[in-house]
């Protein structure tokens, strides 16, 4: 029997780490609604640490993007403790689809800047948060 060689997990996460997908953006609409939520039901410590978490959050996904499209340090980690110096976007359809990233970025973050200052407490952002809607 033929032994299989396990797959280089640190190699996976480190290609997984630098790439931009909807991932990050999923998890901080996911951020925003435990954010709501929390407005809601708990008391205002938990509501300053998921506004924090969630600012934090998006710090670390703009730092990482401009790095991507314009080379640069980007954080390993969540609390950019860590970072990595990143190369620009090497061909003109990476920098190309970075820079639709950073034009959807910036009303995105808005929205979420919006209900970070609410305290999950927007009405309107709450809404679109229960039906589902994106903050675009």
């Amino acid at each position: 029997m033929r032994r299989r060689k396990a797959p280089d997990i640190s190699s996976q996460r480190r290609r997984c780490r630098w790439r931009i997908t909807s991932t990050g953006r999923r998890c901080e609409i996911d951020d925003g609604a435990q954010l709501v939520n929390a407005a809601h039901s708990h008391g205002d410590l938990l509501v300053a640490t998921m506004r924090d978490q969630l600012q934090n959050t998006m710090r670390a996904f703009e730092m990482t993007l401009f790095a991507l499209k314009s080379g640069g340090p980007a954080p390993i980690n969540l609390d950019m403790t860590r970072l990595r110096e990143t190369p620009p976007a090497s061909t003109p359809e990476i920098s190309k689809q970075l820079e639709l990233v950073v034009t959807t970025w910036g009303p995105f973050k808005k929205s979420m800047s919006d209900l970070i200052r609410s305290n999950g407490s927007d009405v309107q952002i709450e809404s679109r948060i229960a039906q589902g809607q994106q903050f675009v």
